[in-house]
């Protein structure tokens, strides 16, 4: 993605006009791309997505604003938890995502091992909300192997609304773990973030 304040190319036009089509080709048909696994929601779908978009947008919106607009969108059309992780997923091949997400959303998720009050294996895990009043809902999923990137992939893991660590006593010391945090933001996509540690090393 071109920054869209350059005065090269007009700030992208040209050079990000294919952007948009492979975000629609993503959505409607799905496919891997950019590392990101998307399932296809098909034309009406994404053709009534796109069209709510719409009346999110100024006539100087570049792409990040698109990002944002389709999260309202997604929520004013009632689009399922499943289906708005898997539009995130779309706009994370594309890179999309606004970079003051990573300053004030979900992050610094963090996975360490250590050891409970029982002298047990166990892992700590901590990170950083969203704003207490964009946050819906925390989702923690533990997996091995590989990190859950739907909420059937994994182990999940109760974490109440608000929280911010979780001690993970259901481990195996010299296993690595994947964990998966999602966060659902009521106004937008829900944010993710990732972390793995081998339970029981120094």
């Amino acid at each position: 993605l071109k920054n869209p304040f350059s005065m090269s190319d007009l700030g992208g036009v040209h050079s990000n006009n294919g952007i948009g089509n492979k975000l629609i080709y993503l959505l409607t048909d799905g496919d891997t791309f950019n590392g990101e696994t998307v399932a296809g929601l098909g034309e009406e779908a994404v053709g009534q997505l796109f069209y709510a978009a719409l009346g999110e947008l100024s006539a100087s919106a570049d792409y990040y604003d698109l990002y944002f607009a389709l999260g309202s969108a997604a929520n004013d059309l009632g689009v399922s938890f499943e289906d708005k992780l898997n539009i995130a997923a779309a706009a994370r091949a594309v890179e999309i995502v606004p970079p003051a997400l990573a300053l004030l959303g979900l992050r610094d998720f963090r996975a360490v091992s250590a050891v409970d009050g029982d002298g047990q294996t166990a892992v700590a895990l901590t990170w950083s909300n969203p704003a207490e009043e964009d946050l819906s809902n925390l989702t923690l999923l533990r997996n091995v192997g590989r990190f859950a990137q739907r909420i059937g992939e994994g182990t999940i893991l109760p974490v109440p609304r608000g929280e911010d660590k979780y001690l993970d006593r259901a481990v195996e010391a010299g296993v690595e773990y994947y964990y998966t945090l999602i966060a659902d933001v009521t106004q937008s996509f829900p944010q993710i973030a990732y972390a793995r540690v081998v339970a029981g090393a120094p």
